[in-house]
């Protein structure tokens, strides 16, 4: 299994619960299983995402500028071809006066010039994520070091393995949802008392939790796999990728209800999820927020996402643009500074 699956993987499995596990409204009612399952079963995916993150206290940049207030945002439109198993991603990251300023005053970033936003357009095959030249070289600039020109790159996108990089598109849009999946999660949503509350129309969802009621949940559902062998048959069921070695810590983890709590009262000084999913006949809407504090910084998300029904054909970059792997951008990266009078 690769290093970022396993270090997401209990999120996953608890997020899996949240985003699947309806409650039991009046029978002639679709349950928000239902709901999750027929927007699973919309041949395409057309999303439009707008979210907003915000970091507050001492954060330090390449062990300088503390900044106070740190504020991202993004928008953008995200499609799926699932047929082909090809989309695309077009994005528009913010960056606020405060960010660019602390960039600007510390002397290891100074070289990074932050515009007020960047639009980004990254292309996704069965097997990889298409990045563009102008967010590589801004990668290879801020983690390197090394100003980069964009226009001065040889090529248009850098090819990144999927499955090297522990990238697996699973969402609600593009996971089917088998009759094991939902009587597990129905059973397991019993368990943990988890509390979706059904607005009167029976199409609107919402899930509150703090912090109690997260590690709460946490415990309880370490706690309903009596067995290693349930656990790992229930981590076949959400078709999440794992090594069989690694189970049994896994498991363990989950088994220790001490160190879970000990360690959420220890680290987490808040915390809070609100969330809510309206369903329509051809579209699905998602508003969520998200708050994380420790003894000195507090994060804050917001997430809204916008999915309608969609057919849509094979997704693929502007004809005759240049694609290379990672080893060959490699290349023509160094050789483009070089250009520049680098090195």
């Amino acid at each position: 299994m690769k290093r970022m699956k396993k270090k997401f993987l209990l999120p996953l499995c608890v997020g899996t619960l949240l985003v699947g596990c309806g409650g039991q409204p009046e029978p002639e009612k679709l349950t928000y299983w239902d709901n999750i399952a027929e927007v699973a079963s919309w041949k395409d995916v057309d999303a439009k995402i707008n979210a907003t993150v915000e970091l507050t206290g001492p954060l330090t940049i390449a062990s300088e500028t503390e900044i106070a207030n740190a504020k991202a945002i993004i928008d953008g439109n995200f499609q799926l071809d699932k047929e082909t198993m090809t989309g695309k991603m077009d994005l528009s990251l913010g960056f606020p006066e405060e960010v660019r300023t602390a960039f600007a005053e510390n002397s290891n970033l100074s070289h990074i010039t932050l515009p007020e936003s960047i639009d980004l357009n990254m292309y996704i095959t069965p097997d990889s994520i298409l990045i563009p030249k102008n967010l590589y070289s801004m990668a290879t600039t801020v983690f390197l070091g090394l100003p980069i020109n964009a226009d001065m790159i040889p090529f248009d996108y850098v090819s990144i393995d999927l499955d090297a990089a522990g990238i697996d598109f699973h969402l609600p849009t593009t996971v089917a949802i088998t009759e094991e999946v939902k009587e597990k999660c129905s059973s397991l949503q019993e368990e943990l008392g988890l509390d979706i509350v059904a607005s009167d129309e029976g199409n609107t969802f919402n899930i509150n939790l703090d912090k109690a009621k997260f590690t709460d949940l946490i415990v309880k559902f370490g706690q309903s796999f009596k067995t290693q062998e349930e656990f790992e048959n229930f981590l076949n069921a959400i078709e999440l990728e794992y090594s069989s070695e690694e189970v049994p810590s896994m498991y363990a983890v989950l088994q220790d209800e001490a160190t879970i709590r000990s360690t959420f009262e220890e680290t987490i000084n808040t915390m809070g999820i609100d969330y809510t999913a309206t369903f329509e006949p051809e579209q699905y809407m998602v508003d969520s927020a998200f708050q994380l504090s420790d003894l000195e910084t507090e994060m804050k998300a917001n997430v809204n996402i916008v999915s309608k029904k969609s057919e849509l054909d094979q997704i693929a970059p502007e004809e005759g643009a240049v694609i290379m792997s990672m080893e060959e951008a490699t290349a023509a990266l160094m050789s483009a500074f070089m250009s520049q009078g680098g090195l």
